[in-house]
């Protein structure tokens, strides 16, 4: 029997719990959220790998960004979460287009999303999950 530790959180603080487990835990985050674009969230991130290595935990996760969620100024964020066992990211591209984007409100560019699809891949990220608005009341044939 294996220890791992269930991971809880309170406001901002994480705590651990542990809990016998037989298997290898892999851990999805279906938290829209997870990281935005304000200095609090991304040193939630950050606090939240640092957590799992602190404890030695041996797990792998999944998270969902954004494409505005990081820039190039935050990359260490992506090295901290990978360190901690990211493994792959479902981004939000939802179009290619500045006239998608705008019609969605995005408040994005595609020069983002292009962005923060190169830090991942630079990162080992592996394949990271697009998620694209293919048709919408605006599309055309042309």
């Amino acid at each position: 029997m294996v220890n791992y530790y269930l991971l809880l959180q309170r406001r901002d603080s994480f705590f651990f719990r542990k809990i016998p487990i037989q298997r290898k835990i892999q851990i999805n985050i279906n938290d829209d959220i997870f990281i935005i674009p304000t200095k609090e969230s991304k040193k939630r991130a950050i606090r939240f790998a640092e957590e799992i290595r602190r404890c030695n935990l041996k797990i792998t996760f999944r998270i969902n960004l954004r494409a505005d969620s990081l820039g190039v100024e935050d990359e260490n964020i992506i090295i901290k979460l990978k360190e901690a066992g990211l493994i792959d990211v479902f981004v939000g591209i939802e179009g290619g287009t500045n006239e998608t984007l705008k019609n969605y409100n995005k408040k994005v560019v595609p020069s983002q999303n292009i962005t923060m699809l190169k830090m991942l891949q630079k990162h080992d990220v592996l394949d990271p999950t697009c998620g694209f608005i293919t048709f919408n009341p605006f599309t055309t044939i042309e």
